[in-house]
């Protein structure tokens, strides 16, 4: 196998290395700085410290010392970049300053907690509040009744039975924390807004490494216009901080294998720590750790191998698997500690990516250690993987096209017993006229959603993409791009297989955000690059470069239209849940500071407002469960008088109704609001076009004592 010089960009020189250095610094600090809250802000936050006096200062020092660490592992790697690069680049910021814009002010308010987004906001504000991830209850204001609930959507009971913790892992809370800190809820749920421009630039970033900057350029454009990608990002979803992280952790691995680089070591740390970070922020990047270890021992054992580069290799091994270790560690810790009962769920699957990706870095570590091993396996991938090559490329596209265009026609996927979903799947296939059967998973569509979304042009051109860069990693060319490669045909593949999620668009859609959906986009721009590009018309006949360029160009234009003209209908205008933070405020002054709160009624709105009563009102919140009837809360409202506190009823209706929908007996004379927001229609076989509105009505009255 042929190794790349060690001088050049490994794609082809000229082209490679074009990102001007103020762009890297703007991108890769930004998620290095992401990083340092994790390293520093997690830890305090899991003991119960996170005070905006420990945490600011900690992980601005924190943040620091990985900015010097990357100014004198990377220095040497950097080459001037030209000024096409630069207006190019500019263009991009300008770009994703105007995505920004225009998504801030269509941010949700989704302060009601009926999903992840929700959990992840109040988490935030909790953790800006009260510094810590325990929520206590105090049962006993209540008279420890045993027919209401605390414990809603995303929040679950401590052993001790006297807190409740937050499910999920905690990186993105911690930084809604800052956010709070420095702008209040405002600046909470648009955080998101903010780290999605950046994810845009870092995804440009990485890409005009291996392809010129306007072809980034318009691959950046054409992601940003995917619904998926706006969607998730006006929202607090884990996938768009995710996003960032892989894509500046991915430029920064492209720096650390330019084996000239003064320090390596550190180098593959600081890509290993920006990496692995993704796994604090949401559980599904542990699978990233697999093709990423995969990847160092690749890398380290098909490179030059004189015998002074040996222990170069081995130091940007450990320092690339050290830094993913370290960060990985901190996030299990951060599940097991903070969110035990989701940690526990997914166990299983952790244990077999942990023994995975310790056998592949035992592996790689072994043969450096010994010469001779060294020298074998050197001859067996120079021999055999040249071969596989064009096999693996062909392979690749095979199975994606087949996964697309032919597995929705020959399988039907259903599942039962993993996650009860049946009544929500039944009732969308009702309004949609298909079959009900509340057991269909849809898991065999996976990759139709992604061609919902980009198009099928641009997904055509993605697949074969892939197998042709995969074609020319096993020949030993392109080697940088391995791990981007790996990366993407493993985590694509996976979830194309099973997406593990309710499949409901926009919901399963989430599943590709992080790394497919701007893959994908690179991977068709790149062919296209190709196509029309230098490198092919050095070789290509006269007339079929005189052709190869504007086709090439017309073909960009339409996969940047494609998205922006699927952004048609009320969907790309929706302004979702909205009002609520209206609600939430008009509700939380109508509330004494010494009020407990009961959600009575059985409403999934309003019973979404629990969590919500106790962040932003300050107030202990209950739901009434099976069966609340008049004597329970006479008997509650009891209890809390004689504890000091007033007893508050809270409803969608007037008159609200027990678990049984009979009356209780009760009458809420105050109108807090009556107001209707709007969320995006979900759907099972197309894309959502439609709003759906949900009325929101609140009343409120005091609890009867007898």
């Amino acid at each position: 196998m042929r190794a790349p010089r060690a001088t050049t960009s490994g794609v082809s020189a000229g082209i490679g290395w074009q990102t001007p250095r103020w762009l890297d610094a703007l991108v890769q600090c930004t998620a290095l700085g992401v990083v340092a809250v994790g390293l520093v802000g997690l830890p305090l936050l899991l003991i119960g410290w996170y005070k905006s006096y420990l945490v600011l200062p900690g992980a601005f020092i924190g943040w620091l010392l990985l900015v010097r660490l990357r100014r004198h592992s990377l220095a040497s790697t950097q080459i001037r970049a030209p000024l096409t690069a630069h207006l190019v680049s500019f263009a991009a910021v300008i770009f994703a300053i105007g995505d920004v814009v225009v998504n801030a002010g269509r941010s949700t308010q989704h302060l009601l907690v009926d999903g992840d987004p929700a959990v992840y906001g109040m988490t935030g504000k909790w953790i800006a509040e009260h510094g810590s991830l325990n929520i206590p209850i105090h049962q006993s204001w209540l008279g420890n009744d045993q027919t209401v609930n605390y414990m809603t959507t995303g929040f679950f009971l401590r052993p001790d039975g006297h807190h409740l913790f937050p499910q999920f892992f905690h990186l993105l809370p911690a930084l809604l924390a800052i956010a709070d800190w420095v702008g209040g809820t405002r600046a909470l749920l648009n955080l998101n807004v903010a780290l999605g421009g950046v994810a845009l630039v870092a995804v440009f970033a990485f890409a005009s490494r291996f392809m010129r900057p306007a072809w980034a350029l318009a691959a950046m454009v054409t992601l940003a216009f995917t619904l998926p990608q706006i969607f998730f990002s006006r929202d607090t979803f884990s996938e768009i901080p995710s996003q960032l992280l892989v894509f500046a952790g991915l430029a920064i691995l492209w720096d650390s294998t330019q084996w000239r680089a003064k320090r390596p070591g550190p180098a593959g740390l600081l890509a290993g720590l920006t990496l692995g970070a993704s796994t604090m922020v949401r559980i599904d990047a542990f699978l990233y750790l697999v093709p990423l270890v995969l990847t160092a021992v690749v890398l380290t054992l098909v490179f030059p191998r004189e015998h002074t580069m040996r222990r170069q290799r081995l130091r940007w091994l450990v320092g690339l698997v050290g830094g993913l270790v370290v960060s990985a560690a901190i996030g299990v810790v951060d599940g097991v500690v903070g969110s035990p009962a989701y940690a526990q769920s997914v166990k299983n699957q952790l244990a077999g990516i942990a023994v995975m990706t310790a056998l592949i870095g035992i592996a790689g570590a072994v043969p450096l250690a010994m010469p001779k091993i060294d020298a074998a396996t050197r001859r067996v991938a120079s021999r055999w993987l040249p071969k596989l090559a064009p096999i693996a490329g062909v392979v690749t596209s095979l199975a994606f096209g087949f996964a697309w265009l032919i597995r929705p026609h020959v399988q039907q996927v259903h599942e039962t017993g993993v996650l009860d979903v049946s009544s929500t799947i039944a009732s969308l296939q009702t309004a949609e006229h298909a079959t009900v059967d509340g057991t269909r998973h849809y898991n065999e569509m996976s990759l139709r959603w992604v061609s919902w979304y980009i198009g099928p042009i641009t997904l055509t051109l993605a697949i074969f993409g892939l197998g042709y860069l995969t074609y020319r990693v096993l020949r030993g060319r392109d080697l940088q791009l391995l791990p981007f490669v790996l990366l993407t045909g493993v985590v694509s593949a996976v979830y194309v297989y099973d997406p593990l999620i309710v499949p409901v668009q926009y919901w399963a859609s989430r599943r590709f955000v992080p790394v497919t959906f701007p893959a994908f986009c690179l991977l068709a721009f790149f062919l296209l690059s190709r196509i029309g590009g230098h490198d092919l018309q050095t070789v290509a006949a006269a007339p079929a470069r005189w052709i190869a360029r504007p086709v090439a160009t017309v073909m960009a234009l339409i996969l940047v239209a494609t998205p922006i003209y699927l952004l048609r209908g009320p969907t790309r205008i929706v302004h979702a849940y909205v009002p609520v933070r209206t609600v939430v405020s008009k509700l939380c002054a109508a509330l004494n500071p010494t009020d407990v709160v009961l959600l009575v009624g059985g409403s999934a709105q309003t019973n979404g407002f629990v969590q919500t009563i106790e962040t932003y009102c300050g107030n202990m919140a209950a739901v009434s469960g099976t069966p609340t009837e008049l004597p329970n809360i006479e008997q509650m409202a009891r209890a809390a008088a004689a504890s000091g506190h007033r007893l508050v009823l809270v409803s969608s209706q007037q008159q609200p109704t027990d678990i049984a929908n009979l009356p209780l007996g009760v009458t809420l004379d105050t109108t807090i609001i009556d107001a209707t927001f709007k969320t995006e229609s979900l759907s099972l076989t197309h894309r959502p076009d439609a709003v759906f509105p949900v009325r929101l009505p609140v009343y409120l009255g005091i609890a009867p004592t007898s």
